[in-house]
């Protein structure tokens, strides 16, 4: 058991450590590099119970961070990349035996050590329909693939945005990652918000 243990921890101190520059970035502007190892540490501890993955000989943990955005969604913005400067982290509160503890919001997607998806989780719970027998959806393991490649150095979703619509930063380049019965679309940004606009600000009274 403590073998196992220690190859938990190596791959997530591995996975955090090789960070792009551009993924390094954004998690020190958005200031959340120790809540994100408390969140690993939490999910390992979740795994580390239960008895199907207790069995498991590595995992390497991808996130994908969930954001708020300050201020008025304006289309400039987003052509600009200048909404980047907008965002701040969620955080959801638990209760634990020293009161209530904030904890960093984010979904993060388990692998085993070949890249194929296994569990994801919020931080509470772990959630696996490969322990339950059933097959994940097509874009989800897209979005596994394109994580484990490191084809994105750091994917976010932002509140106020359907929820079928991630964000990734690949270096200078930023995606819109949309999920679909067909499978993960790619599009760049600009692309997509010429194209889409109306489709991508849901507002907050809806």
């Amino acid at each position: 058991m403590i073998r196992k243990i220690l190859l938990f921890i190596a791959l997530l101190n591995f996975g955090v450590n090789s960070f792009s520059q551009s993924a390094r970035n954004m998690i020190d502007i958005l200031n959340v590099r120790k809540e994100l190892f408390t969140v690993n540490n939490k999910i390992v501890d979740l795994l580390k119970k239960d008895s199907y993955f207790s069995k498991t000989h590595g995992v390497k943990l991808f996130h994908i961070f969930w954001l708020e955005y300050q201020g008025e969604f304006r289309k400039d913005d987003f052509l600009n990349h200048s909404f980047l400067n907008k965002l701040k982290p969620c955080y959801y509160t638990q209760k634990s035996l020293f009161g209530k503890k904030k904890y960093l919001d984010t979904q993060v997607l388990i692998s085993d050590t070949l890249g194929h998806l296994i569990a994801d989780s919020d931080g509470r719970v772990i959630y696996s329909a490969v322990k339950n027998n059933i097959a994940y959806a097509k874009d989800d393991l897209e979005l596994m693939q394109m994580f484990y490649k490191n084809e994105m150095d750091f994917v976010f979703y932002i509140n106020n945005t359907p929820l079928s619509i991630n964000f990734g930063i690949k270096g200078k380049d930023v995606y819109v990652l949309k999920k679909s019965n067909e499978g993960l679309k790619i599009y760049p940004l600009d692309e997509y918000i010429n194209c889409c606009w109306n489709t991508l600000h849901v507002t907050t009274s809806n």
